[in-house]
Formats: C-alpha cells, sequence, structure tokens
C-alpha cells in the first residue's frame, strides 16, 4: 500500500471537487471542456519544468511512495499532480464566484499584485543562482505583470485564501510531514532553504503560478466556448 501513497494523495486532493462539481448551483459540469481544455495547455510547460528540473537534481521522488509507472521519465503520480491540483483549484474558484456575488476592490487586487510583484522580484535579485527560487519568482513578476490588465484578480485572490488550507495538506504530505521521508525531495541548495513546517516556501510561490494561470486560461476558454455556442 505504501507504493500507492503519492497516487492515493492526489485522488484525496479532487475527490470532493469532483463530487461537488455536478452541483446545478455552480454548473461547472457545463464548463468542463474549458477546464480541462486549459489544464492540459497549462500543464505542458509546467510538465517541461519538471522533467528538467527532476533531471539536473533541484527534486525528486522517493521511490517507495511510488507505483514505478513513469512518463516523459517522471512518475505517473507527478503527471496527475498537474491534473487535479488544477481541478481543484478551478473548482474553488468557482465557489468562490457562486458565494461570493460582490465584486471586490480593484484597488485592493492591484495593490496585492504590486506588492506580490515587489516581493518576488527582491528574492529573485538575491537568488539568482538557485534554479528554484531564480525561476519561481521570475516567473511570478512576469505573469502578474503580462495579465494586470487581462484578468480579475479579485475573486481569485480570495480563492487562494481557500486553497491555501488544501495546498498546505497536499503539499505538507508530499514533503514528508506525516512520513518519515518526503514523497517528493527538495534540494535546498537550489531554493530559499526556507520551510514552513515541511514545505518549501518557494512551494507557494510555484503553486500560486499553477494556479493562477489554470484559472486565468479556464475562464478566457469558457467564455470563448460560450460565445462561440450562442452565436
Amino acid at each position: 500500500m505504501l507504493s500507492y501513497t503519492y497516487l492515493f494523495i492526489n485522488i484525496f486532493s479532487v475527490f470532493i471537487p469532483i463530487i461537488f462539481s455536478f452541483d446545478t448551483r455552480l454548473d461547472i459540469h457545463k464548463k468542463l471542456r474549458g477546464a480541462f481544455l486549459a489544464i492540459a495547455i497549462v500543464a505542458i510547460p509546467f510538465i517541461a519544468w519538471d522533467i528538467f528540473f527532476t533531471e539536473i537534481g533541484v527534486w525528486g521522488f522517493t521511490d517507495k511512495y511510488l507505483t514505478g509507472l513513469k512518463i516523459f521519465n517522471l512518475p505517473l503520480e507527478e503527471i496527475l499532480f498537474f491534473i487535479c491540483i488544477p481541478y481543484a483549484c478551478i473548482f474553488t474558484y468557482e465557489v468562490i464566484k457562486y458565494f461570493f456575488k460582490e465584486k471586490i476592490s480593484e484597488k485592493l487586487s492591484q495593490n496585492i499584485s504590486s506588492a506580490l510583484i515587489s516581493i518576488s522580484f527582491l528574492i529573485m535579485i538575491f537568488n539568482l543562482g538557485k534554479f528554484y527560487s531564480s525561476w519561481t519568482f521570475s516567473l511570478v513578476v512576469a505573469s502578474l505583470i503580462f495579465l494586470r490588465k487581462r484578468f480579475d484578480f479579485g475573486k481569485f485572490y480570495l480563492s487562494c485564501l481557500f486553497v491555501f488550507p488544501g495546498f498546505f495538506l497536499v503539499n505538507g504530505l508530499l514533503t514528508g510531514i506525516a512520513f518519515p521521508e518526503p514523497v517528493v525531495w527538495y534540494n535546498n541548495l537550489e531554493n530559499l532553504g526556507l520551510r514552513f513546517f515541511s514545505i518549501p516556501y518557494d512551494d507557494f510561490f510555484y503553486g500560486f503560478l499553477l494556479m493562477i494561470w489554470n484559472v486565468y486560461l479556464y475562464e478566457s476558454i469558457s467564455s470563448y466556448l460560450l460565445k462561440k455556442s450562442n452565436k
């Protein structure tokens, strides 16, 4: 059973979102095409990133927690991670949109974005020699600047608050908070070397990147498909 650990963590992360996706109040099941197109598009660069970082030893996996099946030289479970976690994030985002109808202050959203850009830029500058840190924080800066006028960040930032507990639980399990060894290990020479319990601080920004691009493309593709169907 130990070899199914990572697989079970993936299933656990997406189990409730899948069940409630068919709640008629949310109508997420009507947007599944947009959701899976977004997930597939975002998964491609993230998996390529993952392959490269695994090859050069920025991070890796403990075999005893894996089924042994591999795709592109990555554990099957790691590929599934880029499907399960984004779907859970998109689901949470839709739930937030349903229950919080009021528009969130654009000024507040812009201030949060500006703060994240400034913090990420400074961290990137002082950690250019560390692969995980420099790549992650530079991409956060670039993404926020690029998306600033293309995306309504209000509901997204609010959904981040609700995603965080799940992120902490899933990432905590993967990084060894409940096991003798981590399911996913990190080379601390390539990251900030700081941890929130067992989770590298870089992971929070990596997760932020994964979430923002999935939600942005989900919104864009779903809007396009809706307009197309109404013609």
